[in-house]
C-alpha cells in the first residue's frame, strides 16, 4: 500500500523540473509573439490590414496557449483501481517468476488461475500494482500507468495519452499554421535585413533575425511532430504501438480515417478546435473492429 501511495503521488504534474520546461516553452512563444508584432505587424501601414493580422494572430495564439495548457493540466488517463481489481484473474505473464510473485501477492487467485480461461489477457504492473488495460503503458518519468499512452512530452510537461492527445495534436496543428504564416511573412524582411543591414539599427537587425529563425524553428519542429502524429492517428496507433506493429495493419484501426480521427478528437468535428475534452469512452476497453484481426495474434 505504501508503494502504491508513493507512486500515486509522484506524477508529472508535481515535478518542478518538468513544469520548468513547460514554462520555458510558454516564454519562448511569448518572446516570438512580441518580436513578430514589433518587427512585422506594427510596420504594416494600412490600419485595416494591420487589424486583420492582429486578430488572426491573437485568435491563434489564444487557442494554441489554451490547448498547450489543457495538454499540461489534463491527466492522460489513469487506470481505475476498481477496474484493476475486477480483472486480476485475467492477467498474463511473460515469465514464471512474474506469475509466482503475482500469486504470492494474491494467494486467493491461485485456484482460479488453474481453471480460468479468457481470450483477453492483461498485463500487470508491479510498480503501480495495477492490472494494465489494453494499450496502457507505464511511464518511467511519471512513474504511473496511463491509458493509451502515446509518449512522454517534456515540453508539454505531461504524458500524452487517452484524455489529452487531442490537445497535443491541436496544439501542433495550430502552432504549425501560425508559424508557417509568420515565417512566410518574415522572409522578405529577413533577406532585406541581411542584404541592407546598414539600413537597420542593431536592435532591429537582431530582432528581425531572431524572429525569423525562431518562427522557422517552431515551424519545422511542429511540422515533424505533426506529420508523425497525423500518420499514427490515421492508423489508430500510438508511438509505442508503432514500435510493436511497424508497418503492419493496425489492430485498432476502425477502417477509415474519419473514424480513427474521432477516436482522438471526438465525433463532433465542430468541437475539434475547442480546448475541451473530446467526450471519449473511459479508455479501459478497446474493440477489435479492424479489417484484419490476425494483427492481434
Amino acid at each position: 500500500i505504501t508503494t502504491l501511495n508513493m507512486h500515486s503521488n509522484r506524477g508529472c504534474l508535481g515535478k518542478s523540473r518538468i513544469i520548468g520546461q513547460h514554462i520555458f516553452l510558454h516564454i519562448c512563444l511569448l518572446a516570438v509573439t512580441i518580436a513578430y508584432i514589433k518587427y512585422y505587424i506594427s510596420t504594416i501601414e494600412t490600419i485595416a490590414l494591420r487589424t486583420i493580422y492582429l486578430l488572426f494572430y491573437f485568435v491563434l495564439i489564444i487557442f494554441i496557449e489554451a490547448h498547450l495548457w489543457k495538454c499540461f493540466s489534463t491527466e492522460p488517463g489513469k487506470v481505475k483501481q476498481e477496474w484493476s481489481n475486477e480483472n486480476l484473474s485475467r492477467v498474463t505473464f511473460s515469465t514464471g517468476e512474474e506469475k509466482e510473485l503475482f500469486l504470492i501477492k494474491y494467494p486467493n487467485l491461485v485456484e482460479e488461475y488453474k481453471i480460468f480461461k479468457n481470450e483477453r489477457k492483461y498485463r500487470y504492473c508491479f510498480k503501480c500494482m495495477l492490472v494494465k488495460p489494453e494499450r496502457a503503458h507505464h511511464c518511467s518519468v511519471c512513474e504511473r500507468c496511463y491509458l493509451k499512452m502515446d509518449h512522454h512530452c517534456a515540453w508539454a510537461g505531461n504524458c500524452i495519452g487517452h484524455r489529452n492527445q487531442k490537445f497535443f495534436y491541436m496544439f501542433l496543428l495550430l502552432a504549425f499554421i501560425l508559424t508557417t504564416c509568420m515565417t512566410g511573412t518574415m522572409v522578405p524582411r529577413f533577406f532585406s535585413a541581411l542584404i541592407n543591414s546598414d539600413q537597420y539599427s542593431q536592435e532591429d537587425f537582431v530582432g528581425i533575425i531572431f524572429c525569423f529563425i525562431s518562427s522557422t524553428s517552431f515551424c519545422l519542429g511542429s511540422l515533424g511532430m505533426l506529420v508523425t502524429q497525423s500518420s499514427l492517428i490515421g492508423r489508430n496507433l500510438t508511438i509505442i504501438e508503432s514500435l510493436i506493429y511497424g508497418n503492419n495493419i493496425s489492430p485498432y484501426s476502425k477502417g477509415s480515417l474519419a473514424k480513427n480521427l474521432s477516436d482522438v478528437l471526438g465525433k463532433k468535428m465542430r468541437m475539434w478546435m475547442l480546448p475541451i475534452e473530446a467526450g471519449l469512452p473511459d479508455g479501459h476497453l478497446y474493440g477489435t473492429e479492424c479489417q484484419n484481426k490476425k494483427a492481434l495474434e
